[in-house]
């Protein structure tokens, strides 16, 4: 935690907010080769242009950085669907100095089978006992704004298990809204990327193993035709 304080006072945008970062959230789509079938897609939501889209953002880092670079509460961001409002960020395991979250999705990730059922334990290590402790209800309010979700993008984050219950209801959101899609950014290195634009059918295997590393973690594999995949390096930096 110390290292992340350290680079939390250090970051300092030189634009804030930064107009590079605000484009990538209102305009996901150019960043695909499907970019046709994805704006499409998104123009089911995107018809109305006289109505605000609202952007939540959920981040599972812990430093401030993101709410540095959006102007949480503007109205003054526009595309050719619209015009778009930053709601709000949620910090969904706290911050460095407040309410900071580490440990595991539930017991059954508890290797040491007496601690699985010490409540002492499970309330320090359990990440949604830490938030019931924590008393700042912030879990139903990400609940919340996931229910209200009509785009999901995914960025920056492992699908890993400790995190598996956000990943489930995502599943379970998916379901109840078969309109919603969701927008998955895949990091790959220099060297991943040579090799997937070398040819056709790299990019379709990366493809398809990121999609259904996906619809593994979220428990729905029902929705393959509503999950977009983007390997892109320049996303989101600065």
């Amino acid at each position: 935690m110390k290292y992340l304080e350290i680079v939390d006072e250090e970051f300092n945008s030189q634009t804030r907010p930064n107009a590079k970062i605000i484009n990538n959230f209102i305009s996901p789509e150019e960043w695909f080769s499907e970019r046709t079938i994805l704006r499409d897609k998104i123009s089911i939501y995107k018809d109305d242009k006289s109505k605000k889209q609202n952007i939540d953002i959920i981040t599972f880092n812990y430093t401030n950085n993101i709410d540095k670079l959006i102007p949480i509460g503007s109205s003054n961001h526009s595309n050719s669907f619209g015009r778009y409002h930053f709601r709000t960020v949620n910090h969904i395991h706290g911050k460095i100095k407040r309410n900071a979250i580490l440990g595991v999705n539930d017991p059954s990730q508890i290797l040491n089978t007496k601690f699985q059922k010490d409540p002492d334990i499970l309330s320090a290590i359990v990440k949604e006992s830490q938030n019931v402790e924590s008393d700042t209800g912030s879990d139903n309010i990400i609940l919340g704004k996931i229910s209200d979700s009509e785009i999901i993008c995914i960025f920056g984050i492992s699908l890993g298990a400790t995190d598996k219950r956000w990943w489930e209801y995502i599943g379970e959101h998916l379901n109840k809204n078969k309109k919603c899609i969701i927008i998955l950014y895949s990091y790959k290195t220099n060297e991943q990327m040579n090799i997937i634009n070398s040819q056709t059918r790299h990019y379709r295997s990366e493809y398809k193993n990121d999609k259904a590393k996906l619809m593994d973690a979220i428990k729905n594999n029902e929705v393959e035709d509503r999950i977009f995949v983007c390997f892109n390096q320049r996303l989101f930096k600065l």
